[in-house]
């Protein structure tokens, strides 16, 4: 597909470049003026200006501080707002936007997304979300909702935009980024006190980030020509996906790589020696590091013990009780949902569970499934397109599977997702949308790959 350069071009780009000089100045001064700050507020201040101006510069760069960031989502609280990562991927959205402006292969990267059927099943449920704000029991925790949504829309649509060699880069962001909040979580102590977490993560979803990071170290290539450090750097992970004591991810650890062993078989993919093998190895060798640490590991053992007595309400922590409401609700609404994000304004009313949950921390009483979340919230309609999207995904990683390295991880990964959404609402996390995007680009490159000539694929 051809596109005529958009007029007036010189103006854009003096557009784009009064964007980066101007704008974060003027929110400095402005900042100062109106209220006395001390040096390192106006550090900070200066540090987020330089930040907007690098990223309206160079939209990747934004992306790749996203992913960075991910370890730490829970730190970056701005205000009234709520989520500094919001703000960053709105200012790196319409950075995108300018480039598409300005280069016709961007553009065209563009539309290829949009035409996507995965985009479109995507696109379809968003506006489905945010279309059931006429029904929903609060429309304005719908509204909230649905604009979360709207934010990991975004993000999905600038992931594949990435060209796939930025692919490996932006994972590789936050592999490091994953180790660094490991390291430095048990460097503070976070070992020894409560359950592991970084920077007042949940535990959980903390276990299902490292995982998933894990895997992309592991089957996507990634330190390839560093085969030691590249088996150091999972082994880190791998202990603190252990550390934070997460039954789901326990069994996310043992059951996704054997799934995806089994369907990578059918591929014809060498997976199992190259990968496996090592990986199993790895896991054995963790467990025998953590055993040398009695104060670390008792814990660990006696939380991890309670999965072989699964009959026992204490070992699902109340999940139970809201799984038995949840499915209440979806009787009383089974159609079009109660709204999206509104099974916790609910589910207090279905479960006694969900009730104590709500009293302890008010809207904290979610299904803890997120297929049960989008069936409640979203209705049968929802439901089916979040599984069509998950299963195209997974189709489309598989395809690639036998081409690339990164399709693999993905595939993986998207594995590891279903695991730990089984115990998690995650339908609305941003990790799951860098997964969709990662899928997408790499889907691209690999039709434009298969459309060169013979001459050009050889070299």
């Amino acid at each position: 597909m051809s596109f005529v350069r958009l007029p007036h071009s010189g103006n854009v780009r003096l557009f784009h470049m009064a964007f980066i000089g101007l704008l974060p100045l003027l929110l400095v001064l402005f900042v100062v003026a109106q209220q006395g700050v001390d040096s390192l507020v106006l550090l900070l201040l200066l540090a987020s200006a330089v930040s907007f101006g690098l990223v309206m510069w160079r939209w990747e760069l934004g992306l790749f501080l996203l992913v960075a960031m991910l370890p730490f989502e829970a730190s970056f609280i701005v205000g009234g707002f709520r989520d500094g990562m919001k703000l960053l991927t709105g200012v790196t959205f319409v950075s995108l936007i300018f480039k598409a402006l300005r280069t016709a292969s961007v553009r065209e990267k563009l539309v290829q997304v949009m035409q996507r059927k995965l985009t479109l099943l995507l696109l379809t449920l968003v506006a489905w979300s945010c279309i059931s704000m006429l029904w929903a029991v609060n429309p304005g925790v719908a509204l909230q909702r649905s604009i979360t949504f709207l934010g990991v829309l975004l993000l999905f649509i600038m992931v594949a935009a990435l060209e796939a060699r930025l692919i490996k880069r932006m994972w590789l962001v936050g592999i490091l980024s994953g180790v660094a909040a490991v390291v430095g979580a048990a460097a503070a102590g976070g070992a020894a006190v409560g359950r592991f977490t970084a920077a007042s993560e949940d535990p959980n979803e903390f276990a299902g980030l490292v995982l998933i990071l894990a895997a992309f170290l592991s089957y996507g290539g990634v330190f390839r020509r560093f085969g030691t450090l590249r088996w150091i750097l999972v082994a880190v992970l791998l202990i603190g996906a252990l550390l934070t004591q997460s039954r789901t991810g326990l069994i996310a650890l043992a059951a996704a790589p054997l799934l995806s062993a089994i369907i990578l078989t059918f591929s014809g993919t060498r997976v199992l020696a190259r990968t496996l093998l090592p990986y199993a190895l790895l896991v054995a060798l963790v467990v025998g590091v953590l055993s040398a640490w009695p104060e670390v590991t008792a814990p660990l053992v006696d939380r991890y013990s309670t999965l072989s007595n699964y009959q026992s309400a204490d070992t699902w922590a109340g999940r139970l009780g809201i799984w038995q409401g949840g499915l209440q609700m979806v009787a009383h609404y089974p159609w079009l949902g109660v709204g999206a994000g509104n099974f916790a304004v609910l589910s207090p009313e279905y479960s006694l569970a969900a009730a104590h949950l709500d009293f302890l921390r008010p809207g904290g009483a979610v299904a803890h499934n997120m297929f049960l979340s989008i069936l409640a919230e979203l209705g049968v309609v929802g439901l089916v397109l979040f599984v069509a999207i998950l299963f195209k995904a997974i189709r489309t990683a598989y395809s690639l599977s036998q081409r690339s390295q990164m399709a693999t991880a993905c595939l993986v990964s998207l594995l590891v997702y279903f695991v730990m959404g089984s115990t998690l609402s995650w339908e609305y996390s941003k990790l799951p949308f860098l997964l969709l995007g990662s899928v997408i680009s790499l889907s691209i490159c690999n039709e434009s790959y298969r459309q060169l000539p013979l001459r050009r694929q050889a070299v």
